[in-house]
Formats: structure tokens, sequence, C-alpha cells
């Protein structure tokens, strides 16, 4: 194994969380023992992760929300249908699953919507990043060696801030890249990119349109073949200036 393997190997470890006793992982962890590049290569990712999840960590839940999955829990609880109505419940399921499957389902913004709302939602529950860098161009050599949008064009307000990192996504099986930005203040801005044609019903120019999802303000707009989604802990009229004016890439 040379150093390039098991930095592959490692940008995903995490001390506590993941299995070090897989052979791959042993041999990864020994090559760090033996070299001090290595070692502090590793222990410099580590330290931008335990970062990171601490920016994370300090946005707060929507008020109320703990009550309403109790309430929810219970209202879901339920005695024990009887024998007899097993089978005819069984079966409105299936007609209510089937009934879904045909019914016209409507395209355009609540398609875009839903990739939004994934994009956002899958960044905080899991923002770990292939690759931690503020190299841009390192970010958009590995996405584009990824088969991903390398090719991205940044907005003006974007090109003024630091780079963290990137990642790939999926969407109904096409790529997405993901491109976390400094925003200060403890602030981490997240750069969705997909191709325009994954997703139907997209912003139809370069003017952001802006939503909340889980308490994180998003700007959404699109520019030649790609659509962006920004989001971010920060208050509506300064991620409104971070998705305006469209540079170069």
């Amino acid at each position: 194994m040379d150093k390039r393997q098991a930095q592959e190997i490692l940008i995903r470890y995490r001390p506590g969380l993941d299995d070090a006793s897989e052979p791959e992982m042993q041999q990864a962890l020994e090559l760090v023992r033996r070299d001090p590049e290595l070692a502090h290569w590793l222990a410099q990712q580590q330290a931008a992760y335990v970062a990171i999840g601490a920016r994370l960590r300090v946005i707060a839940p929507p008020r109320g929300l703990r009550e309403q999955i109790i309430s929810e829990r219970y209202l879901h609880r339920s005695p024990d249908w009887p024998r007899r109505l097993v089978l005819p419940a069984i079966a409105i399921a299936g007609l209510a699953c089937c009934l879904l499957l045909l019914w016209p389902r409507p395209m355009g913004a609540a398609a875009f919507s839903a990739f939004r709302d994934r994009m956002v939602r899958s960044g905080l529950r899991d923002y770990r990043m292939d690759v931690l860098t503020g190299d841009l161009k390192r970010i958009r050599d590995y996405l584009t060696r990824k088969r991903s949008d390398g090719d991205f064009v940044l907005t003006a307000g974007l090109e003024k801030l630091s780079p963290i990192g990137c990642a790939l996504r999926t969407w109904h099986g096409q790529r997405a890249a993901m491109v976390c930005f400094d925003g200060g203040a403890n602030k981490v801005l997240f750069l969705y990119v997909i191709d325009r044609a994954a997703v139907s019903g997209p912003p139809a120019t370069d003017v952001p349109e802006l939503a909340t999802v889980s308490k994180l303000m998003t700007a959404s707009w699109s520019r030649g073949d790609k659509v962006y989604v920004l989001a971010g802990e920060v208050d509506q009229e300064s991620l409104r200036r971070y998705a305006l004016e469209s540079g170069g890439p």
C-alpha cells in the first residue's frame, strides 16, 4: 500500500466511530505510524472534521421538534388489530400503493424542491467530505475525475470565500457535487451543483430563489447547464449577496 492509497482509505476514517480492525484500515494506520508526513496529514483531516462538526452542532433544531416527535410516536401506537382485519388492511394498503404509482405526479417545481430538500438535509446529517482542502483547483480536479460537476461557476460573492472541501452526492442515479465554504463566524456554506437535465422544473434564471429548509436559508439558481443550491445558517440578505453576480469558472 502506498501513501496515496492510504489517504483514500483514511479520508473517511473517524476514530471511535469507524472500525479500525479491517485489514485495509490496519495497513493504512500502520503506514501512518511509519510516515510522519502522512501522520501530519491525517491529523489535519481529523481536526477539520472536528471543527466542521462543531459548527454544525450549534445549529439549533426547530422549537417544539422534540415534543412533536414524541406526540406523533404516541399517536401512531395502537392496539393489536383483530386477526380478521389483517387481510383487508393489507389489501387496502396494496390498493393505495397502486394508486400512488398510477396517479399523475406533478412535475416541475416539486421535483426540484425534492432535490434541494434532500441535499440540504443529507448535508446536515452527513457532512463528511471526500476531499478537505482550501485549494479550489484541487476540488475542481477531483470532481472532474469523478465525472461530476467540476466546471461549476462561482458567483462573485462565493469567490471571496475560502473553500473547505467537497464531496459527491447522488440524486436518482445522477451525480451531484457538494462544495463547502467557510462563511466566517463558525458558519459553513454548502453549495450543491447538478446537471440541469437531472431535475425537472429548476429555477428559470440566475436570479436566486430563496427558501428555508430545515432551519437553513437556501438560494437556488440556474446558469448554463447547471443548477445551484446554496445553503447556510445565515440571514436572507447575506445569502442573497453570496448568490448574486456570477463570476467565471
